[in-house]
C-alpha cells in the first residue's frame, strides 16, 4: 500500500503543479515530517473550485492515510476515480443544457 501513498503524492503534483513539501529540498526532512504524520499543505480552494478538484483532494487524502491497514487499496482508489469521473461528466452535461 506504499504505492497508494505515493499515488497521493502524484495527485498532489497534478492538482497543484507543485511537488509536495515544495519548499524543502532535503528528502530526509520530508521523510521525518511524513513519519510524524504531517502532510503537504492543500489549499482549501481546491475543495471549492470544482467538483473534480474536490474529489481529487478527497482521493488524495484517502491515499495519504498514515496507517497502511486503513489506507484504501488500488481497487478502491480506482472505484473512487470512476465514480468521480462519472459524476463530473453528469454535472458538465447539466451545465451545458442550462
Amino acid at each position: 500500500k506504499i504505492d497508494i501513498f505515493s499515488f497521493g503524492n502524484n495527485l498532489y503534483c497534478l492538482l497543484t503543479g507543485l511537488w509536495n513539501f515544495y519548499g524543502m529540498n532535503d528528502d530526509g526532512k520530508v521523510q521525518t515530517k511524513l513519519k510524524k504524520g504531517e502532510l503537504p499543505y492543500v489549499d482549501k480552494r481546491y475543495e471549492k473550485r470544482s467538483y473534480a478538484e474536490k474529489e481529487l483532494v478527497k482521493i488524495m487524502k484517502r491515499a495519504w492515510t498514515y496507517n497502511p491497514n486503513k489506507r484504501a487499496d488500488i481497487f478502491k482508489i480506482v472505484s473512487f476515480l470512476e465514480k468521480a469521473v462519472e459524476r463530473n461528466n453528469e454535472l458538465e452535461a447539466m451545465n451545458r443544457t442550462i
